[in-house]
């Protein structure tokens, strides 16, 4: 059974962005393995959305207990040496 689900807001939790284009933002797609009631696993895709401004500096994830979090993103700082 395939269930369609569609993707309405930043999926950073503090924005209130709305998915409206798909040139906006970055899409992210992520499958997890899940098991029902009669310990059967199957295969689950879940669809976030990023808005540009938040897509800069987070990354969606999926936690221990299947819920979705964004991260921030590390940014590497390179020292520079002055003469």
């Amino acid at each position: 059974m395939n269930e369609g689900v569609m993707v309405s807001k930043c999926a950073n939790p503090s924005c209130a962005a709305s998915f409206r284009y798909m040139q906006e933002g970055k899409l992210f797609r992520a499958e997890i393995e899940i098991e029902n009631e009669a310990g059967r696993r199957r295969r689950k895709t879940h669809c976030f959305w990023l808005c540009s401004t938040c897509s800069q500096t987070m990354m969606p994830r999926i936690d221990v207990s299947g819920s979705v979090v964004s991260v921030r993103l590390f940014r590497i700082v390179t020292p520079t040496i002055k003469q």
